[in-house]
């Protein structure tokens, strides 16, 4: 098997892949297929790293037969959306049953490019390897926009991922800032408790699509949305929304521009699903309010001027893959630190550099992860055969 060799305090690999996540398993999993024993490093304690740090409630927005990936099912006993714990156990156990190589608490500082091949620094050693896969996620930095005045505000305020328990919400009014997925999910779990006002901040249009229909799970047929046109599926999801709850405009649910599914390709947001908000908005338990225009010490100012006093503001505001600090010099991210290519798409210059997980597909996360590890692994193993590597006189490549 093409494995790895050990020499002082460098570690030769054919494949090096940075994060434990279901992306980073899926890639390890079908390179693993093709021959190779590539080595998993995971800054983190744990693999699946960021599911430990999501609030409590999380289920997957994906139907459990979407959820899995390649070589193992979820397990009978697991309800048709799995939950947080259920998934971090599910994420083990690949691990385990495909004997993948995870090297967790193990942070790469500092990434090099030298002799046709990746050197990746850590505390302990440093890693050489021919392909490096970049398997982070596009959700590793929980982002805020800095609005005017908001480094004055002394009430408080969290991000959607640091969500925490439900139940310490009860009793509070909170303005959910940002209409996308994360929002509406917050906003599912809240609407559920006895909390005291609850606002939304919309910007942006967005497209609310139902979490079942006549009690059938939608989301399994969103593979085949993904293979339509765009355009096609930007008519579907609206026409799906509109049929299934009416105008939401009447709510002051902006209409997303250009659609859905378009959205989704550029801008990377998802849409949108419900799962109690719907019912929540139309009987007045959530109002919608204007765009987040700046901050005063006590209260937060929208455009449409109203002031609003919460005891709690929730930022769904997206992420950031805060992947500069590593390949900011190879010139491979666009302004918002995204990759410019994705799975076997490659830049020419730097042939040997990989990314998965980084883009959001109307399959579904986990499919998505299957498919685009499995095009990383077949490009790799169809590129050349392993390199004989010889090691400098003192053992090692690192400075």
């Amino acid at each position: 098997m093409k494995g790895t060799t050990k020499a002082g305090t460098t570690e030769l690999s054919d494949v090096v892949i940075l994060g434990a996540g279901a992306s980073g398993l899926a890639v390890a999993k079908a390179l693993q297929d093709e021959g190779y024993k590539p080595v998993i490093l995971e800054k983190g304690e744990h693999v699946g790293e960021s599911w430990f740090h999501r609030h409590p409630q999380l289920t997957l927005n994906t139907h459990r037969s979407t959820s899995s990936l390649p070589g193992l099912r979820f397990p009978g006993s697991v309800g048709a959306f799995p939950t947080r714990l259920e998934l971090i156990d599910y994420l083990h156990d690949y691990v385990q049953t495909f004997d993948l190589d995870v090297r967790v608490n193990t942070k790469v500082t500092r990434i090099q490019r030298r002799d046709q091949r990746w050197v990746l620094y850590t505390e302990a050693k440093c890693y050489s390897a021919r392909h490096l896969v970049v398997a982070t996620g596009a959700d590793r930095m929980p982002y805020i926009p800095q609005w005017p005045g908001l480094e004055l505000y002394q009430k408080p305020f969290r991000h959607s991922a640091q969500l925490g328990d439900i139940q310490d919400y009860v009793d509070k009014s909170v303005l959910v800032v940002g209409a996308g997925n994360s929002g509406v999910d917050v906003l599912n779990h809240l609407t559920g408790i006895d909390t005291g006002a609850l606002w939304l901040s919309v910007r942006q249009g967005s497209i609310v699509i139902p979490n079942r229909i006549w009690g059938i799970p939608i989301q399994p047929v969103a593979g085949a949305l993904a293979k339509l046109p765009v355009t096609v599926a930007d008519a579907l999801l609206s026409l799906t929304e509109r049929m299934c709850f009416g105008d939401l405009q009447r709510y002051g649910l902006l209409r997303t521009r250009g659609g859905a599914a378009t959205r989704l390709q550029k801008e990377g947001v998802a849409p949108a699903i419900d799962n109690g908000f719907i019912n929540a908005l139309k009987a007045g338990k959530v109002t919608t309010v204007t765009a987040v225009k700046r901050f005063t010490e006590t209260s937060v100012v929208l455009e449409s001027g109203e002031e609003l006093t919460p005891d709690m503001i929730l930022f769904a505001t997206g992420y950031r893959t805060n992947l500069q600090p590593l390949l900011g010099e190879f010139d491979v991210l666009n302004e918002q630190g995204i990759p410019r290519f994705h799975g076997d798409e490659q830049d020419p210059s730097l042939a040997e550099l990989w990314f998965t997980g980084m883009r959001i597909e109307l399959s579904g996360f986990f499919l998505a992860a299957g498919k685009t590890g499995r095009d990383i692994a077949t490009a790799i193993s169809g590129s050349q055969c392993r390199d004989e590597v010889s090691l400098p006189p003192d053992g090692v490549f690192c400075e």
